[in-house]
């Protein structure tokens, strides 16, 4: 997967919404998830992809304070891998 991307991935559950921001510096990665959130339907399922501590916090900051919902996270080397459901806020 290269940096600075958005991928639509289909899965078991459904189609996941994938902002792969790898390797960006702040505050890109924040601006790429806030554009995709726009643009995702209540209930969609986006997965964030940073690699940077900073990042990982602010994004999970956003999408908590927008009310979204966190359904899974791990870390996956120096990958963080955060995955949120949209709420309708």
């Amino acid at each position: 997967m290269s940096s600075s991307s958005f991928l639509n991935v289909l899965t078991e559950t459904g189609l996941r919404k994938v902002v792969d921001a790898r390797d960006q510096l702040c505050p890109a990665p924040l601006l790429m998830v806030k554009k995709r959130v726009l643009a995702a339907q209540v209930g969609e399922l986006i997965e964030v992809i940073v690699n940077d501590q900073t990042s990982k916090a602010n994004i999970l900051s956003y999408c908590l304070n927008r009310g979204d919902l966190l359904v899974d996270s791990w870390e996956d080397g120096k990958d963080f891998h955060l995955t949120f459901r949209k709420s309708d806020s």
